[in-house]
């Protein structure tokens, strides 16, 4: 059956979605849920705050885009380093915020202590290394670091910046679910909100306003509601995995339909629990890998849209790094050293061919995945049936997207589908795998470093590679760390994400496109739909 045809048994519409949008209104399918919460919170985990938040209410100081490796100055206009320890800051003039009051210096030094006085929010560990910031002047704001760490440079002008007394007025800044929010984004008033649909409407001190007179998010649960409400025309731009784009989305309006799948989205992993037996052994989590066809998995689950990973383990964005280096040794498909490597850290085949653990218990792990994310419930599929080829009895527990993001980050699955964060700088590849400075306690929520990982020889390159400027000090580092990635294993790659993006210019132009590359067309890698955002108008 064709995937339309099939979408098209589910429902015979979307709820609100079917309702037309007034004129100018950009209607997005961005998140994946059942029901919207009132929530607006610029810090909090990302599936607690709706996704305008970071886009189009909370501005950052600039944005990184993949696309060309290159930042768009925000409310910043300038920064350096002044020396290995100091950064400068120069702030954008004329910024006023949603309630009229000015934007300076002041914010966001604010914004900063909020983070250092309330640790829960400091979701980055930016106060890690910061040690002090202060205004220099009414837009100049300089940060001081206790040592040197250049990839602080990525997340800290990604930080979404607050109005700092309005945020040390609320009883817990933490837990403030902020449904009324004031920033300096191109939206931020509030003019719609129900369980099935919420809309925003211009910010009347927009720095930068933006044609586009209205935002609106229709609640859709699963990729096939999201497919079903942009095949009908109710949607303009979501970021989903398409079956057979070329004929379920372009071929259906070549004129005006675009899909973009890059790939510049973060790795797709088998994420194991390696704080626990059996999967706190490397010699186990290699057999993981090994057991698995990727191949068969980039057909099936991704469509042939994705590739293979290097033998590197990296992401493509970053395997210019890994020119010269040895691959890792279980990246391949070997069924056979799978199994000698799970012999050898004693899970051995029982009589009825299933792999028990040493004392002689059954090993049935549970493999977790975001129900609704078809793409992840079909590779999650194949991930189960080429482990029991190699005698373990996994089993396959979908969620809905809330109670999976609930659990994994703070480390409770046996195994998960799970992904990686790409960022502008490849040190948040390998410190997200196994640096002590991404690792969180059991039970708390990790925002990346999911399998609980921190070895001290990588920890000790990986601080090399941060502080230094030199390109063959930086490189000899990473080839450290690297080799220490090759021998712990402490994930497992799957495929590279693609980016995925999908917009219609029937109602709305200057979407990217190969001929104007000026972003991601994905919505899904915040805060870079901002950028986007700025170039649409209405046909």
């Amino acid at each position: 059956m064709r995937p339309v045809a099939a979408l098209a048994l589910l429902v015979a519409g979307c709820g609100p979605a079917t309702s037309p949008p007034p004129d100018g209104t950009l209607v997005i399918a961005a998140e994946q849920v059942p029901t919207w919460v009132r929530n607006f919170h610029p810090y909090a985990l990302s599936h607690h705050a709706r996704w305008p938040t970071r886009v189009a209410i909370y501005e950052p100081l600039a944005i990184h885009t993949p696309r060309g490796d290159r930042w768009e100055p925000v409310l910043a206009t300038a920064w350096a380093w002044e020396d290995e320890r100091t950064l400068r800051l120069e702030l954008r003039e004329g910024v006023l915020w949603s309630d009229g009051t000015p934007f300076g210096a002041a914010d966001v030094v604010g914004s900063l202590e909020l983070l250092r006085d309330h640790p829960g929010l400091d979701r980055d560990g930016l106060w890690r290394v910061v040690e002090g910031v202060r205004a220099r002047g009414p837009f100049e704001v300089e940060v001081r670091l206790g040592h040197p760490h250049l990839p602080l440079l990525g997340d800290l002008l990604e930080l979404p910046i607050v109005q700092p007394a309005r945020w040390r007025a609320f009883d817990d800044p933490v837990a403030q679910a902020n449904p009324d929010p004031v920033g300096t984004g191109p939206f931020t008033e509030v003019l719609r909100f129900e369980d099935q649909l919420f809309e925003l409407g211009p910010n009347p001190h927009a720095w930068r306003p933006s044609p586009v007179q209205r935002l609106r998010f229709p609640a859709l649960g699963s990729n096939e509601q999201m497919l079903l409400a942009l095949v009908q025309g109710q949607v303009d731009w979501s970021g989903i995995y398409v079956p057979a784009v070329d004929r379920t989305w372009d071929g259906r309006d070549p004129a005006h339909h675009h899909h973009d799948f890059p790939p510049l989205g973060g790795m797709v992993l088998l994420v194991p629990a390696a704080h626990r037996a059996p999967t706190d052994d490397p010699r186990v989590r290699k057999a993981l890998s090994l057991a698995l066809d990727r191949s068969r998995v980039l057909e099936v689950a991704a469509s042939g849209y994705a590739e293979l990973p290097h033998p590197t383990g990296l992401p493509p964005v970053f395997a210019g790094w890994g020119e010269g280096l040895p691959g890792c040794d279980w990246i391949d498909h070997d069924p056979a050293r799978a199994g000698a490597l799970l012999d050898e850290a004693g899970l051995t085949r029982g009589e009825d061919g299933w792999r028990r653990l040493p004392d002689g218990t059954p090993w049935t792990p549970e493999l977790e995945v975001v129900a609704g994310w078809s793409d992840w419930v079909r590779a999650a599929r194949l991930v189960v049936r080429d482990l029991r080829a190699v005698g373990i009895d996994a089993r396959l527990r979908a969620w809905d997207f809330g109670a999976w993001y609930d659990r994994v980050p703070r480390g409770l699955a046996d195994l998960a589908i799970g992904w990686s964060v790409v960022e502008d700088d490849p040190w948040s590849w390998l410190g997200d795998q196994l640096s002590s400075r991404t690792l969180e306690p059991v039970g708390e929520p990790a925002s990346s470093n999911w399998q609980r990982v921190a070895d001290p020889e990588a920890d000790a390159a990986l601080a090399t590679f941060a502080s230094s400027r030199e390109p063959t000090v930086r490189r000899e580092a990473f080839a450290r760390v690297h080799a220490r990635l090759c021998a712990l294993a402490p994930s497992v790659p799957l495929y590279p994400g693609p980016s995925w993006g999908e917009a219609s210019s029937r109602r709305f132009v200057g979407w990217p496109s190969a001929d104007d590359p000026y972003a991601r067309l994905s919505p899904n890698g915040l805060p870079e739909p901002w950028i986007v955002l700025g170039h649409l108008r209405p046909r």
